[in-house]
């Protein structure tokens, strides 16, 4: 009787550790994954952002516009890109100016006088540390991957 009383006492205590181990385990799990996701949420409060404010989505715009945004980093250098859907490429537009406050804008062109008339046009800025990336007049085939990204807003232009 002594011995299954023991060995009773025995499995009762091996599985009480393991229970014990897995339940440490599993706090341990779940703390890693509460610091994981504080620390994706503060890069992602702490990620610079860059947006379009002006055209909306799905806005008439005429040949020239104003296309307005804020850069959360004001130091960054903001490019303005437009691409007439009908074509492959995306067009650089005039430097944005950006103020100490992170609010830009620039200058865009929306086709020519008789070209680009009634046609979509997708609209996204980028950013980027480095100076003097793109011009004016530049065109890509698509937009880098690397660089900080607004939203792409399109809009339609005037006829």
């Amino acid at each position: 009787m002594q011995r299954i009383t023991c060995c009773y006492m025995i499995v009762f205590l091996v599985f009480g550790l393991i229970t014990l181990r897995c339940s440490s385990e599993e706090r341990e799990s779940s703390r890693q994954q509460q610091e994981i996701a504080g620390t994706l949420k503060n890069s992602e409060q702490d990620a610079p952002k860059l947006e379009i404010i002006s055209p909306n989505e799905g806005a008439t715009v005429a040949m020239t516009e104003l296309v307005r945004g804020t850069v959360s980093t004001p130091k960054l250098n903001v490019y303005v890109l437009i691409h007439p859907l009908t074509t492959n490429l995306w067009w650089v537009q005039n430097i944005p100016t950006v103020g100490p406050d992170g609010k830009w804008q620039s200058f865009c062109y929306f086709g020519a006088e008789k070209l680009g008339i009634g046609e979509p046009y997708e609209i996204i800025a980028v950013a980027t540390s480095k100076k003097g990336v793109y011009k004016p007049g530049d065109t890509l085939e698509i937009v880098p991957s690397d660089l900080l990204r607004s939203r792409i807003i399109t809009v339609r232009r005037a006829k």
